[in-house]
Order: C-alpha cells, then sequence, then structure tokens
C-alpha cells in the first residue's frame, strides 16, 4: 500500500507550513521608502527576504535613487541597519555625494573645502555633524577594496554586521544591504565565470537570492537587497527601456522581487540624437556666468517593470513615478504636486 511520504520528509513540510501559519497571524512587516509611489506599489513599503533591482544606463541616477532610498529607510524605520557597498565609487565618494544631496551643495563643493562660502561651510559641517549622530551607527559603508570583489565576502559581510548587531540589541534588525554595480564584482575565482557576462550575471542573481534565505546561528536574516544593473545600449530615439533590455542576462527579472527602471530622457536625448527634451526643469538656483542664464536638469522617469510585492499598476501613468535630479548634488526629489506631475507625464511618449 502507497503510505505517502516517510516521516522526516512529511515532517518538514509540516515544519514549513507551521512557519507561515505563525508568520500569517503576525503583523506584516513593511519598512517605508518615503516615495509615495514606491511604497504603494509594495503595499506599504520594502518588505524583509527580498530583491529590489534598479536598471538604467550609465549617469541616468542610479546611485543618486539609491541612496536617497537609504536615507529614507534610516530615518522612517526603526531598527533598520544598512550595509551599503558600492562597486562604483571609493567610500570617500560615497559619503562625500550623501553629503552633498543633505547639504544641496555640489560634490565638488564638499570634496574641497576651499571653494566654500560661509553659508555652504555651516552647512556641510552640520551634515557632518548630522550624519555622526543620525547615520553612523545604523550603515557601515563598504568598497571594491574592502570586499576584494568576492561575492562570497558581501555574504561573510552580512553576516558578521548581522550577528555584532543581535550580539548588542534585544531586537532583531532589519538588514539592509545595497550592492551598487555588481557587475564590476571579480569572478577570477569560480570556474567559467570570468570571461562570460552572461553567466556571471546569472550566478550572482542565483546567489544573491540564495543570501535571502540566510540564517546566522539558526536567527533568519531575511535581508532588503537592492542592486543596480545596466542596460543595453537602446537604439536612437525615443525609447522607454523594459526588462528585456537589462544587460546580458534574463537572469535578474526572474531573480529579483521588484524591478524599477529608470530613465532619464534628457541626458539620453543629448548622449545619442544630440536633439533637446522637454523631460527638464529649470534650475532657478543656478546661473550659468557664461550665458547669464538659468541651466536645466532632468526630469527622471522610475516605472514599475514587475512587482511580486503588490500589484502592477498599469492605468493613468499609475506605474511611473516622477523625480527631480539635481546632478551636481547627487539629489533626487518626487514631483508630488499633481499639476507639475500630470505636465510632465503628459510628454511621456
Amino acid at each position: 500500500m502507497f503510505r505517502g511520504l516517510p516521516d522526516d520528509l512529511f515532517n518538514t513540510t509540516i515544519r514549513d507550513i507551521d512557519y507561515i501559519d505563525a508568520r500569517s497571524r503576525e503583523d506584516l512587516t513593511f519598512f517605508k521608502t518615503g516615495f509615495g509611489k514606491i511604497d504603494k506599489w509594495c503595499g506599504g513599503g520594502f518588505r524583509p527576504a527580498t530583491q529590489i533591482l534598479l536598471a538604467a544606463r550609465p549617469n541616468f541616477g542610479k546611485s543618486s535613487i539609491l541612496q536617497s532610498l537609504l536615507k529614507n529607510l534610516i530615518k522612517l524605520n526603526e531598527n533598520v541597519i544598512v550595509l551599503a557597498i558600492s562597486l562604483d565609487d571609493t567610500k570617500s565618494t560615497f559619503l562625500s555625494r550623501w553629503i552633498a544631496g543633505d547639504t544641496e551643495c555640489a560634490i565638488s563643493t564638499v570634496e574641497d573645502r576651499a571653494t566654500r562660502n560661509q553659508d555652504q561651510e555651516e552647512r556641510v559641517q552640520e551634515s557632518y555633524r548630522k550624519f555622526k549622530i543620525d547615520y553612523a551607527r545604523k550603515m557601515m559603508v563598504l568598497d571594491a577594496a574592502d570586499i576584494q570583489g568576492k561575492l562570497d565576502n558581501i555574504e561573510a559581510q552580512m553576516k558578521h554586521v548581522f550577528a555584532k548587531v543581535c550580539s548588542v540589541n534585544d531586537k532583531k534588525p532589519q538588514l539592509v544591504v545595497t550592492i551598487d554595480s555588481p557587475r564590476n564584482l571579480n569572478f577570477s575565482h569560480v570556474s567559467g565565470l570570468s570571461a562570460n557576462p552572461a553567466a556571471s550575471t546569472e550566478y550572482v542573481g542565483r546567489r544573491i537570492k540564495e543570501m535571502l534565505a540566510m540564517e546566522v546561528e539558526g536567527v533568519p536574516v531575511e535581508p532588503i537587497i537592492l542592486c543596480t544593473d545596466h542596460l543595453k545600449k537602446l537604439p536612437p530615439g525615443i525609447k522607454r527601456p523594459g526588462p528585456d533590455d537589462i544587460k546580458d542576462s534574463i537572469g535578474p527579472q526572474y531573480d529579483a522581487n521588484l524591478i524599477l527602471m529608470l530613465w532619464n530622457d534628457l541626458c539620453y536625448c543629448k548622449t545619442v540624437t544630440r536633439t533637446d527634451s522637454d523631460m527638464k526643469f529649470r534650475r532657478d538656483d543656478l546661473l550659468d556666468p557664461r550665458t547669464g542664464e538659468c541651466p536645466y536638469d532632468p526630469v527622471v522617469e522610475i516605472s514599475l517593470a514587475k512587482n511580486k510585492m503588490g500589484r502592477m499598476d498599469y492605468a493613468n501613468g499609475g506605474g511611473i513615478a516622477l523625480f527631480k535630479f539635481y546632478q551636481e548634488q547627487s539629489r533626487m526629489v518626487p514631483i508630488t504636486s499633481r499639476d507639475e506631475y500630470m505636465s510632465y507625464a503628459n510628454l511621456i511618449r
């Protein structure tokens, strides 16, 4: 007579369903991003044990929106700790960009004290002070040199940070990990990957998915992991990207819980079609000494390309968020005025 699964396999399934039942009885935890559209897409904010992918062409604003999300996650949520890994920038550059966004000073002004006026000096010094109070105990910044370009070292750092925080806190922390430009990882130690970009991308996606299920001394870590990725070179003419435009591999489409695509129409037009763009805003706070006119900065679109944390929102531009991108300050500001939002949304082709 067929008696079904043996007891050890049966008990494994029972254990898993009991775990899900226990979790369903708890209040679902959301971690607010501070950006209304993104929080709405996710049902209230990012959730534990999820991977978020931010994809765009180079210089379209990925690193800036990543830092903006980190600032809000720390400020708006209790018990959040951040491991920020920048494989594009050094720690010094990462932190200079962070301070620039907080002070609304140019990155070059933050990095070079001799260029600051009195007001800028006071703002930068106040930002340094606030950083030490508000962020330093909640965030650790690493660059490529710290992790030697290896994904295994990222995993080891995640476990180390989580265990250290657990050892001095009564409450389990929510670990948020950002990996800016994982394509810069070194795969020479993994057979068959060093000369195969597509296979490397698949490997990264698979390993990050495994990290979502990691444990430290039997305690589930359940990290929120945000990664950036590049897109293929898009053809001339206006073309909003989709998940199929992610470079080298379709793997990231399947591994991520949420995919956000960034589009910067102004930079795209200037670098590809050499034409002007309507998706820009006037910088009334700046004056170009050469022309005597105020310059323009780009309006950045963030579109919802995949969502396993909520609903896809297709109606009336519901799947698009718009931001003003202050390029020299590495700062993103959401457009919340309905009239202003619609004035740009109507230009999207």
